[in-house]
């Protein structure tokens, strides 16, 4: 028995440091994407329809977080980012597109719009850009949001990060909806 108990041990011992640890690495071309995390739980984002969302509070300064899928650069990397007027869905196969193909049936796509007026509902402090730090693997895009007027109903902010200087944006997570509190 003492022996068995001796043998069952070592075959532990044996199996566990024979366990390697795989080391993922990416290694495809360097994206940027809308971060599935944020710092404020108050305002989860969450990924649904090909988009990220999230709701902001009125009269605040708050900033939506973009991730780098990369080794971490040891130079800054500017970003870029659009405010949509516009974004449509497919009812049929979730596509996101920014206008609808001509000829086809409006009737086919899910219409999205910014409803948000900058100047009246929010103000950019990135206008348009941001930058990743050297080393860093997040940026972020400031927004200070002013929805204030008394008869103020909750607003839409539509973004898309573009392509800039060999950093793509990502086909999946380039989108994002940010939902102003009145």
């Amino acid at each position: 028995m003492k022996q068995l108990l001796i043998i069952i041990n070592i075959s532990i011992i044996l199996f566990l440091t024979s366990c390697s640890k795989d080391n993922l690495e990416y290694n495809g071309h360097p994206l940027i994407e809308f971060s599935p995390y944020k710092v404020d739980v108050k305002n989860i984002q969450k990924y649904e329809n090909g988009y990220f969302s999230s709701t902001m509070d009125s009269n605040i300064t708050d900033s939506i977080q973009v991730s780098l899928v990369a080794h971490q650069f040891t130079k800054e990397l500017p970003c870029k980012f659009t405010v949509l007027t516009e974004l449509y869905i497919s009812n049929k196969n979730g596509e996101l597109i920014l206008s609808i193909p001509e000829g086809n049936d409006e009737k086919d796509y899910t219409k999205l719009e910014s409803t948000a007026k900058e100047g009246e509902h929010y103000n950019l402090i990135s206008k348009g850009e941001f930058t990743i730090k050297s080393k860093e693997s997040f940026g972020f895009i400031k927004i200070e949001t002013t929805n204030t007027a008394v008869d103020a109903e909750d607003v839409y902010l539509l973004l898309m990060l573009n392509d800039s200087d060999g950093i793509y944006a990502s086909p999946n997570y380039k989108y994002y909806r940010l939902k102003i509190k009145s």
